[in-house]
């Protein structure tokens, strides 16, 4: 039977506090991808069964990064972590998505196409959805590909100031 999975893996790190934003994030992702992968790394609680946990991605600092870190900043210095260890496993690319994030439609193999000849993709956080009507498009260069091939190409232009949130819709 073909692999119907869609081509991206989804994730997020999150504190024990944001476990309930970062559940709804994963929903949001999997309602739009059917048959999708999502992970999400609980830093701070061993309570949660169907979660990550740091010492699964061979974490071993836990204890000394908790001392001097609120759960949130743990969560933040773990995400680079956490994508390192899902492409080490999967052969596929993979979407850091924050723990507030709602996914309102699917975006996988935009997102597949988009890295096709690049490296790493820079995705811009607006506060509402972009218009989708045909008179309305969103604004070009959104979704910012980054090119890894030479090293001239580093540091990527500077983002686009035209990248932002359309009207809302009525």
């Amino acid at each position: 039977m073909p692999d119907v999975s869609p081509p991206v893996i989804a994730c997020t790190v999150a504190a024990a506090a944001d476990l309930p934003a970062a559940r709804l994030t994963a929903r949001s992702w999997l309602e739009h991808h059917p048959g999708g992968e999502f992970a999400l790394l609980l830093v701070d609680s061993d309570a949660e069964p169907d979660v990550l946990r740091p010492a699964d991605l061979g974490v071993a600092d836990l204890p000394v990064l908790a001392t001097g870190h609120t759960a949130r900043e743990a969560a933040a210095a773990l995400r680079p972590r956490l994508v390192e260890w899902l492409l080490a496993k999967h052969d596929r690319p993979v979407l850091l998505l924050d723990p507030h994030v709602r996914v309102y439609a699917p975006l996988a193999d935009h997102l597949v196409t988009e890295l096709a000849d690049a490296a790493l993709l820079l995705v811009p956080r607006v506060l509402r959805p972009f218009p989708t009507t045909a008179s309305a498009p969103p604004p070009p260069n959104c979704a910012r590909p980054v090119s890894t091939t030479t090293a001239s190409s580093w540091p990527p232009p500077a983002p686009s100031t035209s990248c932002t949130p359309g009207p809302t819709p009525p």
